[in-house]
């Protein structure tokens, strides 16, 4: 299982920033059909062959082909969806750094020096966003713990 590596673009610069991906596609006999990093998620999407039945809920049309509208709680419209069974082919991701590069070192091959260096300027920025949302997070956390505190000492002790 080998796939060709293609440098990709996402994003139209005004409603999504531009950002680095990369496609990979099949070259020889491989269970996948195409491959698709997306910068945004952050994850390599794996396209399988195999075909996989699942239902979903779907918008439900009139004979003019538009969306029939339900009245929803509080009188609020919304789009009437119905049931039906789907076929799809099966995804794989893959999300760490880590993963990434290993699956990438070991089935893309004949990557040339431009490609190799683009790739880990798209990892390098995986990282970075992946460590920025680590950062908020934990700045969150902190800011909940202190709001807590914050709260705890200006309530009454009951048992004074």
């Amino acid at each position: 299982m080998n796939f060709f590596f293609s440098p990709s673009v996402f994003g139209d610069g005004q409603q999504a920033p531009i950002k680095n991906g990369f496609t990979l596609v099949p070259t020889s006999e491989c269970p996948y059909i195409l491959g698709i990093y997306d910068p945004y998620a952050g994850q390599l999407v794996l396209v399988s062959k195999e075909i996989r039945e699942e239902f979903d809920a779907v918008p439900k049309y009139n004979e003019k082909g538009e969306p029939k509208i339900l009245k929803g709680i509080n009188g609020q419209q919304q789009p009437a969806r119905e049931i039906r069974q789907i076929k799809t082919n099966q995804e794989i991701r893959i999300e760490s750094v880590e993963s990434l590069r290993l699956f990438i070192d070991r089935y893309v091959s004949d990557m040339i020096d431009s490609d190799k260096l683009y790739l880990d300027q798209v990892l390098l920025e995986l990282a970075e966003e992946k460590k920025q949302r680590e950062l908020a997070k934990l700045e969150h956390i902190k800011k909940a713990e202190a709001e807590a505190e914050a709260e705890m000492t200006t309530m009454p002790n009951p048992k004074a």
